[in-house]
Protein backbone atom coordinates (compact mmCIF):
# COMPACT_ATOMS: atom_id res chain seq x y z
CA UNK A 1 0.00 0.00 0.00
CA UNK A 2 1.44 3.39 -0.61
CA UNK A 3 2.79 5.76 1.89
CA UNK A 4 0.27 8.61 1.88
CA UNK A 5 0.57 12.42 3.73
CA UNK A 6 -2.52 11.25 5.92
CA UNK A 7 0.04 8.23 7.47
CA UNK A 8 3.13 11.19 7.71
CA UNK A 9 0.97 13.82 9.34
CA UNK A 10 2.23 14.28 13.18
CA UNK A 11 0.94 16.37 15.43
CA UNK A 12 -1.66 19.62 14.31
CA UNK A 13 -0.45 18.20 10.79
CA UNK A 14 -3.13 15.29 11.54
CA UNK A 15 -6.08 18.10 11.56
CA UNK A 16 -5.35 18.44 8.16
CA UNK A 17 -8.08 16.40 6.21
CA UNK A 18 -10.70 16.31 9.08
CA UNK A 19 -10.26 20.73 7.89
CA UNK A 20 -10.89 19.96 4.57
CA UNK A 21 -13.55 17.63 4.89
CA UNK A 22 -14.79 20.19 7.11
CA UNK A 23 -14.87 22.83 4.65
CA UNK A 24 -17.15 21.16 2.10
CA UNK A 25 -20.05 21.76 4.47
CA UNK A 26 -19.03 25.06 5.30
CA UNK A 27 -18.57 26.29 1.59
CA UNK A 28 -22.02 24.41 0.68
CA UNK A 29 -24.14 26.50 3.20
CA UNK A 30 -21.97 29.33 2.52
CA UNK A 31 -22.77 29.84 -1.39
CA UNK A 32 -26.27 28.56 -0.64
CA UNK A 33 -27.88 30.46 2.26
CA UNK A 34 -28.39 34.55 2.22
CA UNK A 35 -25.22 36.37 1.83
CA UNK A 36 -26.49 40.27 0.63
CA UNK A 37 -29.72 41.82 2.31
CA UNK A 38 -30.38 44.95 0.44
CA UNK A 39 -33.25 47.11 1.53
CA UNK A 40 -33.81 50.09 -1.49
CA UNK A 41 -36.07 52.91 0.26
CA UNK A 42 -36.91 50.90 3.47
CA UNK A 43 -39.24 48.59 1.52
CA UNK A 44 -38.04 46.51 -1.45
CA UNK A 45 -35.98 43.87 0.10
CA UNK A 46 -33.85 41.96 -1.68
CA UNK A 47 -31.49 38.76 -0.56
CA UNK A 48 -28.85 37.31 -2.42
CA UNK A 49 -26.40 33.84 -1.97
CA UNK A 50 -22.94 33.76 -3.15
CA UNK A 51 -24.78 31.50 -5.63
CA UNK A 52 -27.92 33.48 -7.01
CA UNK A 53 -25.85 36.44 -7.17
CA UNK A 54 -23.49 34.89 -9.87
CA UNK A 55 -26.72 33.75 -11.63
CA UNK A 56 -28.19 37.03 -11.82
CA UNK A 57 -24.85 37.82 -13.78
CA UNK A 58 -25.95 35.09 -15.83
CA UNK A 59 -29.61 36.62 -16.28
CA UNK A 60 -28.81 39.76 -16.78
CA UNK A 61 -26.27 38.63 -19.60
CA UNK A 62 -23.02 39.96 -17.58
CA UNK A 63 -21.17 36.39 -18.67
CA UNK A 64 -17.21 37.44 -18.09
CA UNK A 65 -18.69 38.98 -14.37
CA UNK A 66 -20.76 35.49 -14.04
CA UNK A 67 -17.67 33.63 -15.18
CA UNK A 68 -15.32 35.66 -12.41
CA UNK A 69 -17.88 35.15 -9.59
CA UNK A 70 -18.82 31.16 -10.65
CA UNK A 71 -15.12 30.57 -10.62
CA UNK A 72 -13.39 32.10 -7.57
CA UNK A 73 -16.59 31.51 -5.52
CA UNK A 74 -17.79 27.82 -7.08
CA UNK A 75 -15.07 25.91 -8.93
CA UNK A 76 -11.63 26.91 -7.07
CA UNK A 77 -12.51 26.39 -3.60
CA UNK A 78 -14.41 23.35 -4.00
CA UNK A 79 -11.22 22.31 -5.95
CA UNK A 80 -8.83 23.25 -3.71
CA UNK A 81 -10.59 21.51 -1.19
CA UNK A 82 -11.79 18.45 -2.98
CA UNK A 83 -7.90 18.07 -4.45
CA UNK A 84 -6.51 18.64 -0.81
CA UNK A 85 -7.90 15.82 0.17
CA UNK A 86 -7.46 13.86 -2.92
CA UNK A 87 -3.71 14.40 -1.86
CA UNK A 88 -3.62 14.19 1.67
CA UNK A 89 -5.85 10.76 2.36
CA UNK A 90 -5.17 9.15 -0.83
CA UNK A 91 -2.04 10.20 -2.91
CA UNK A 92 0.86 8.83 -2.79
CA UNK A 93 3.83 11.77 -2.00
CA UNK A 94 6.62 9.95 -3.73
CA UNK A 95 4.88 10.41 -7.19
CA UNK A 96 3.31 14.27 -6.24
CA UNK A 97 5.96 16.46 -7.20
CA UNK A 98 4.82 18.66 -3.86
CA UNK A 99 7.22 21.24 -5.00
CA UNK A 100 5.96 22.34 -8.07
CA UNK A 101 2.09 22.49 -8.52
CA UNK A 102 1.15 22.52 -4.05
CA UNK A 103 3.06 25.80 -3.27
CA UNK A 104 1.57 27.22 -6.22
CA UNK A 105 -1.83 26.06 -5.82
CA UNK A 106 -1.83 27.57 -2.42
CA UNK A 107 -1.23 30.69 -3.24
CA UNK A 108 -3.85 31.13 -6.42
CA UNK A 109 -6.29 29.36 -3.70
CA UNK A 110 -5.73 32.48 -1.62
CA UNK A 111 -7.76 34.40 -4.20
CA UNK A 112 -10.74 32.66 -2.69
CA UNK A 113 -11.02 35.38 -0.41
CA UNK A 114 -11.28 37.93 -2.94
CA UNK A 115 -14.94 37.96 -3.37
CA UNK A 116 -15.67 37.73 0.50
CA UNK A 117 -13.64 41.11 0.58
CA UNK A 118 -15.66 42.50 -2.51
CA UNK A 119 -18.76 41.74 -0.76
CA UNK A 120 -17.54 43.64 1.98
CA UNK A 121 -16.49 46.91 -0.34
CA UNK A 122 -20.16 46.85 -2.19
CA UNK A 123 -21.70 46.85 1.68
CA UNK A 124 -19.80 49.62 2.39
CA UNK A 125 -20.22 51.71 -0.33
CA UNK A 126 -24.45 51.11 -0.46
CA UNK A 127 -24.25 52.30 3.23
CA UNK A 128 -23.23 55.18 2.34
CA UNK A 129 -26.29 55.72 0.29
CA UNK A 130 -29.29 57.01 1.83
CA UNK A 131 -31.99 54.97 -0.63
CA UNK A 132 -30.22 51.50 0.26
CA UNK A 133 -29.21 50.00 3.27
CA UNK A 134 -26.93 46.39 2.70
CA UNK A 135 -25.79 44.28 5.34
CA UNK A 136 -23.95 40.65 5.60
CA UNK A 137 -25.83 37.51 5.84
CA UNK A 138 -24.79 34.26 7.62
CA UNK A 139 -23.97 32.68 4.15
CA UNK A 140 -20.60 35.13 3.62
CA UNK A 141 -19.80 34.39 7.48
CA UNK A 142 -19.80 30.91 6.18
CA UNK A 143 -18.24 31.00 2.94
CA UNK A 144 -15.54 33.01 4.33
CA UNK A 145 -14.81 30.53 7.46
CA UNK A 146 -14.39 27.82 4.97
CA UNK A 147 -12.15 29.75 3.18
CA UNK A 148 -9.83 30.59 5.91
CA UNK A 149 -10.10 26.84 7.00
CA UNK A 150 -8.99 25.77 3.93
CA UNK A 151 -6.17 28.22 3.72
CA UNK A 152 -4.29 26.88 7.00
CA UNK A 153 -5.11 23.31 6.36
CA UNK A 154 -3.17 23.72 2.09
CA UNK A 155 -0.75 25.94 4.43
CA UNK A 156 0.37 22.76 6.65
CA UNK A 157 -0.71 20.17 3.62
CA UNK A 158 2.29 22.38 1.59
CA UNK A 159 4.77 22.10 4.66
CA UNK A 160 3.63 18.42 5.39
CA UNK A 161 4.49 17.52 1.52
CA UNK A 162 7.71 19.21 1.37
CA UNK A 163 8.76 17.87 4.49
CA UNK A 164 7.93 14.53 3.52
CA UNK A 165 9.25 14.85 0.05
CA UNK A 166 12.60 15.56 1.42
CA UNK A 167 12.79 13.21 4.00
CA UNK A 168 12.48 10.78 1.19
CA UNK A 169 14.98 12.31 -1.07
CA UNK A 170 17.64 12.36 1.86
Amino acid sequence: MPRTLHRAARGADRLIGPALVACLPLLVAGLALPSLHFQNLWVLNQVYSLWSAAWTFWDKQHYSLFALLFAFTVVLPIAKVLLGAWVFYAADPARLPARRWLHPLSAVAKWSMLDVFLVAVIILALEGSLLTAASLGLGITLFAAAVVLSGWAYGRLARLALRVSTEEEG
